[in-house]
């Protein structure tokens, strides 16, 4: 036999007063949950199961930053296909004019699935479930333009497997290089370029803070470590200009504009007035040792790539052979610039021949 509560006392009262409120809001907003529920288990339909490439037509937006494409995608390929893939490459068939035209806010991002390995800069989790991967998968890149694969920032968003939002030294922006010479995919500048000016100003050529120019230069020394690639003993000491800003001015022709202050050699100035030394062995310290040690890390990554259209940007035969190929070119274990005389390089190459990724072969994977 149930009692009845005495809504005269306070913690009743409050305890009814939720309970009512949280029921209107339900009815209130049903309608609208429901519409919700509906986009969410909307799946996208595959459209060529391909040697190196599955190809998807979706409902939603490719033009907007969406973090359900993710999930849906995920939720139609592990339908289909094996829990075997180390990574997942979700490529958006939007032309690059769409950038120029600023109608995409940017040009990729790695969400990072789940974590099992110590000493790097990502925290041990596991959001498989939220992926439809029970075992395998690591992560999942989307890059919202279909040439983006082979200019990049498909280096820069693999290695946020390694990196993502710690802050390993004191830097402008978690999860990447900031002011600092370690000159790599996620930023930072070449040391040899380092030049000191008067009032706490320095140049070091051209370089970004969070990423530098695409899959235009390879994997620095202190990312090879964190992905497992190389001893600790190979890191060089980092330079960290921890409080760095870089600097502008009034521009003359416009006062109301600000443009970026250059140095002698027209690269441009930042001011920085704590400046610091970090050793491997410092690092170590904030992440702890690496476990698997680079002897036994992850060297070989299964990838499958999807090709994502939608009724504004269909994939037509010429795109599935444009993305194909640019499959096919970023996993060859060769060098682009050595073999093809390219200027970019691919993961093969950006590893020094360390690390490779596997994206052929995908229909010994199908379930149906």
């Amino acid at each position: 036999m149930s009692s009845i509560p005495n809504t005269s006392q306070p913690g009743v009262q409050v305890r009814h007063f939720i309970w009512t409120s949280l029921a209107a809001l339900v009815l209130l907003q049903l309608s609208g949950c429901m519409t919700i529920a509906k986009t969410f288990l909307s799946e996208a339909k595959i459209t060529h199961h391909l040697d190196n490439l599955v190809v998807m037509q979706t409902s939603r937006s490719l033009t907007k930053r969406d973090k359900m494409l993710n999930f849906e995608i995920c939720k139609t390929f592990y339908k289909n296909y094996q829990d075997v893939f180390d990574v997942l490459f979700v490529i958006s068939n939007v032309p690059r004019q769409k950038f120029v035209d600023g109608e995409v806010g940017y040009y990729g991002v790695m969400a990072v699935v789940r974590n099992d390995e110590l000493g790097t800069g990502v925290e041990i989790f596991d959001h498989g479930g939220w992926f439809y991967s029970q075992s395998t998968l690591r992560g999942v890149m989307h890059l919202p333009a279909k040439d983006l694969l082979g200019g990049g920032p498909s280096l820069h968003e693999f290695m946020h497997l390694w990196l993502l939002d710690r802050e390993v030294f004191p830097t402008v922006i978690e999860g990447h290089w900031g002011f600092s010479s370690v000159n790599g995919q996620l930023g930072g500048f070449d040391i040899n370029k380092l030049v000191e000016l008067d009032d706490d100003k320095y140049s070091a050529g051209l370089f970004g803070i969070n990423a530098n120019f695409g899959n235009s230069l390879p994997y620095a020394p202190l990312e090879l470590y964190l992905a497992g690639w190389i001893s600790a003993d190979e890191v060089p000491d980092t330079w960290v200009a921890e409080d760095g800003e870089f600097q502008f001015e009034a521009d003359p022709d416009n006062p109301d504009v600000k443009k970026q202050q250059t140095g002698p050699e027209g690269y441009p100035i930042f001011k920085a007035t704590k400046i610091s030394t970090w050793s491997i062995e410092q690092i170590i310290d904030v992440l702890g040792e690496r476990v698997p040690s680079f002897e036994d890390s992850q060297k070989t990554f299964r990838v499958a790539a999807v090709l994502v259209g939608s009724e504004e940007f269909p994939v037509t035969e010429e795109d599935i052979e444009f993305v194909g190929d640019q499959v096919l070119i970023f996993s060859l274990k060769k060098s682009l610039r050595e073999s093809f005389g390219l200027s970019t390089y691919n993961f093969w190459d950006a590893t020094g021949g360390r690390a490779s990724i596997e994206t052929d072969g995908l229909q010994e994977f199908r379930l149906r």
